[in-house]
């Protein structure tokens, strides 16, 4: 760590009454915390994005030559926000993505990203 962050740090730790080597261990410990809240939170995105594929594959189903929702548009329209909603969720794990491995693979890292702008 140079002496710019551990200044900054210093300053920081100052302004919760605490040591800087007690507010980097905290850093430290939160890394893989942040990392498995951020990994549950893409896991429950994705599965309700599977719980919506599968009700649009069910309401797109014909039955008896006939769709089953009545008219095919709004199933249209829903594969269009399904789509819209997997390429956004799939971008953002893609800029997340490093900051997840990080947060689990080197906690130190991460911890400096969270001090520094």
């Amino acid at each position: 760590m140079n002496a710019e962050t551990a200044q900054l740090l210093s300053e920081l730790a100052a302004r919760f009454g605490t040591t800087a080597e007690h507010l980097w261990g905290v850093l430290v410990h939160q890394a893989p915390i942040s990392g498995a809240c951020k990994t549950a939170a893409f896991v429950v995105i994705l599965a309700l994005l599977e719980r919506l594929r599968r009700g649009l594959v069910a309401a797109g189903r014909k039955v008896d030559g006939e769709y089953h929702c009545g008219e095919i548009e709004p199933v249209l329209l829903g594969w269009v926000g399904w789509s819209v909603a997997m390429m956004t969720c799939g971008i953002a794990l893609i800029v997340e993505s490093s900051t997840i491995v990080a947060a689990f693979l080197n906690p130190e890292y991460w911890a400096l990203r969270q001090l520094l702008p």
